[in-house]
């Protein structure tokens, strides 16, 4: 006789890796550097591979693994989906988080509940870029107004909206 599925040894698996949480009913894996949504049928897929290797004889199949990724949802830790009081943006290469009037570049921290990572590095010592600085230059000739654009482009890689303001752009340019 086959023993019974149990779904909570694969919740308690996610549980013990500290690799794994729940933030506003999905499951999240993480990265190395944020904590990355997991897509359903890729959290099923996975649980019925891991099924497959560890069901002690288990019958399995999909409805074990949908069962089981519904047990870990419940049972890995809880990310509160809170605001956050300091500027921070998540790259490829640390958090930059701005702090005492000058931004810092800092490691990676799992614990911060970081959820999204903007695709590039913080190189600080990186020459200005060029063309972009010209052609910005030549449609926002107003040094003031250019900098406001850039302010309220920099909110956007921001992840909430603690900024956000309407804005009507009347101009010739």
């Amino acid at each position: 006789k086959r023993p019974p599925f149990d779904p909570i040894q694969y919740a308690q698996h996610l549980k013990s890796t500290g690799d794994y949480a729940v933030l506003n009913n999905m499951l999240h894996r993480w990265s190395g550097q944020y904590w990355s949504k997991m897509d359903p049928e890729d959290a099923h897929r996975d649980a019925l591979r891991w099924l497959a290797g560890h069901s002690g004889g288990a019958l399995i199949g999909a409805r074990q693994a949908k069962d089981a990724v519904s047990t870990a949802l419940l049972w890995v830790p809880q990310f509160a989906d809170t605001e956050r009081s300091e500027l921070l943006i998540p790259l490829k290469n640390g958090y930059l988080v701005y702090d005492a009037g000058k931004f810092v570049l800092t490691p990676h921290d799992k614990t911060l509940g970081v959820n999204y990572l903007i695709s590039c590095d913080y190189l600080p010592g990186a020459p200005l870029p060029a063309l972009f600085t010209k052609f910005v230059e030549q449609i926002l000739p107003d040094s003031a107004v250019r900098e406001r654009v850039q302010e309220y482009l920099g909110y956007t890689l921001l992840g909430d909206a603690r900024f956000q303001r309407g804005q009507v752009w009347i101009g010739t340019g």
